[in-house]
C-alpha cells in the first residue's frame, strides 16, 4: 500500500518566502508530488513540534491596559502590559509593580501592603478584586481585559468577584492545525480543513512541546497532485495564534485510503 511521509518546518519556510510566519506558512515544491491516480488518498499528523508562545495579552487584542485611580476616580494612572503570557498573579504583582513605583503602597512592619489585589478563587472558579482603601479605584478599560478576569462590569469602585468565569487563556484553550492538503475534515459538523487539534490545558508557558498522536485521524486528501501546502494555527474562533517568531513543525502521513 502507497504511504507518504512529509514534514513542513515553518524555519525553512519564512527562508524560502519572507511573506511566511511561523503560525501560517505556504511551502512550495520544486517539483510537484504527483500521485498514482485513479485512487483516493487519506492524510493525517503524525507529529508536532512548538513551544508555548502565544500570548494572552497582547496589543493586537486590544487587552493590554487598565488603569487605577487612588482619589476617588478624579485621576487615573495608565497600566500597559508589555504584550506576553500572564497568570493572575503575574497580572497582580504587574499592577503592584506600576504602584510601588507611584508610591502607592503602605509599609507595615516591613511589608509592602497593597490597595488593590487581584487574585483567583479556587472555591468559586472566580477572580477576586479586593480594594482595600475606598479612594482606590480599578478601570479594567476594555471587554478584552474584562474578559480574562471574568468581568462584565469594567470600572471597579470597591472589593467584587467577577461576574463570570475568567478567560485568562483568551479563548486558547484548544489550538487547530489548518492544512490546505486536507479536504472534507468535518468539526462540529461543518466542513474545514482541519488536520489536527489540541489542548493547551498540560503545556508549560515558554516550554517546548511535541504531539504524536497514537490513533491517527485520517481526512481526505485535497488533491492527487501536491505543488504547495499551506499551514496555519488558529484558536476556537479562528483567529490566526501569533507564535510570535518560536519556529514550529508537522509531520503528515499520506497514504492510499
Amino acid at each position: 500500500m502507497f504511504e507518504l511521509v512529509l514534514t513542513f518546518n515553518s524555519e525553512n519556510a519564512k527562508k524560502q518566502r519572507t511573506q511566511n510566519k511561523d503560525e501560517d506558512f505556504i511551502t512550495r515544491f520544486e517539483r510537484s508530488i504527483i500521485l498514482p491516480k485513479g485512487k483516493n488518498y487519506k492524510i493525517a499528523l503524525l507529529k508536532l513540534t512548538g513551544s508555548y508562545s502565544w500570548h494572552n495579552i497582547e496589543t493586537q487584542r486590544n487587552n493590554t491596559q487598565i488603569q487605577y485611580s487612588n482619589d476617588g476616580g478624579d485621576t487615573f494612572q495608565l497600566v500597559i502590559f508589555p504584550d506576553g503570557i500572564y497568570s493572575y498573579s503575574d497580572i497582580n504583582n504587574f499592577l503592584h509593580d506600576i504602584m510601588r513605583t507611584n508610591g502607592d503602597f503602605t509599609l507595615v512592619d516591613g511589608e509592602e501592603i497593597f490597595p488593590i489585589n487581584i487574585s483567583f478563587s479556587f472555591t468559586t472558579f472566580r477572580v477576586v478584586v479586593e480594594i482595600t482603601n475606598p479612594l482606590y479605584q480599578l478601570d479594567l478599560i476594555s471587554v478584552g481585559f474584562g474578559s480574562l478576569l471574568g468581568f462584565t462590569t469594567l470600572l471597579i469602585t470597591g472589593s467584587s468577584e467577577g461576574d463570570v468565569l475568567p478567560n485568562i487563556n483568551n479563548s486558547l484553550d484548544n489550538l487547530f492545525v489548518h492544512c490546505s492538503l486536507v479536504s472534507n475534515s468535518i468539526v462540529d459538523g461543518a466542513g474545514s480543513n482541519i488536520l489536527f487539534s489540541f489542548s493547551t490545558a498540560r503545556l508549560t508557558r515558554s516550554f517546548p512541546f511535541e504531539f504524536e498522536p497514537q490513533h491517527l485521524q485520517f481526512t481526505d486528501l485535497s488533491n492527487d497532485i501536491i505543488s504547495e501546502a499551506r499551514f496555519f494555527l488558529s484558536d476556537v474562533n479562528e483567529r490566526i495564534v501569533d507564535l510570535n517568531g518560536i519556529p514550529v513543525s508537522y509531520t503528515v502521513l499520506i497514504k492510499e485510503a
